[in-house]
């Protein structure tokens, strides 16, 4: 209900109340005088009240507004900047869900930085952080799409869900992601480190609306695969559309 509108029997009752004054007569004036006194005092009141909502509204708007930010914050992760592993496990399911009904593909690349250990041992946490960064950076520059969804799967482990994309179109875009990581030059102190990601690939058309763990699961044998065949590579799981 707008402002206008909640106020709109009031407004009717003062301007009757005024009509009612202007028409009084001379006979009777301490009547005329307390029934001016009566309308002052509820214009005031009126007046009043109409402040406090306006100044309500602004508080309930700002409320609002911070709201928003801490749940935004709270799907954030700390130090990369994209999506953590909660908003992921919320989006993975949306998502699904929604592939299922529309008999949509979807797929879902596991990501995994390549020797990430020696990194913190050779170089300390620090640079181990730049390159962690720098490198989802990169994952969010590859995938723009408003449906993307990037985010931080756990440790060195990043996870791109690609809604509406088939296996061939999501093996083509993990390709080009790992040369874009094999070819970045990750500055730290005076060093130039260099990384590579190895890639598990997952894309189905969903079947039934409880069973993505399935595709999880085919994600992260693909990627255990890559990484046993020498890693720097991307790997997808042996059928596009499993059942």
């Amino acid at each position: 209900m707008s402002e206008e509108t909640l106020f709109e029997a009031e407004e009717t009752i003062i301007r009757r109340a005024e009509e009612m004054l202007a028409q009084g007569t001379k006979e009777n004036h301490r009547l005329r005088h307390e029934f001016e006194h009566l309308l002052g005092s509820y214009k005031k009141v009126y007046k009043q009240l109409r402040r406090l909502i306006k100044i309500n509204d602004k508080q309930a708007k700002k409320l609002n507004e911070a709201n928003l930010l801490l749940t935004g914050l709270s799907t954030i992760d700390g130090l990369t900047g994209v999506h953590n592993r909660r908003y992921f496990d919320e989006g993975f399911e949306t998502e699904w869900k929604r592939a299922w009904r529309a008999r949509a593909p979807l797929s879902l690349l596991l990501i995994d930085i390549d020797f990430f250990k020696k990194v913190n041992d050779t170089h300390g946490h620090q640079a181990g952080d730049v390159c962690l960064k720098l490198i989802a950076g990169t994952l969010k520059s590859s995938f723009r799409r408003c449906s993307d969804l990037v985010a931080r799967y756990g440790g060195e482990e990043f996870c791109v869900l690609l809604p509406g994309t088939a296996g061939a179109d999501a093996s083509n875009l993990a390709e080009v992601l790992r040369r874009k990581v094999e070819d970045l030059i990750i500055p730290h102190e005076g060093l130039e480190i260099k990384l590579t990601i190895s890639i598990g690939l997952s894309s189905q058309l969903p079947q039934f609306p409880e069973d993505r763990e399935k595709m999880l699961a085919m994600a992260d044998e693909a990627l255990y695969r890559a990484k046993q065949t020498g890693r720097n590579r991307v790997c997808q799981a042996n059928a596009e559309y499993e059942k």
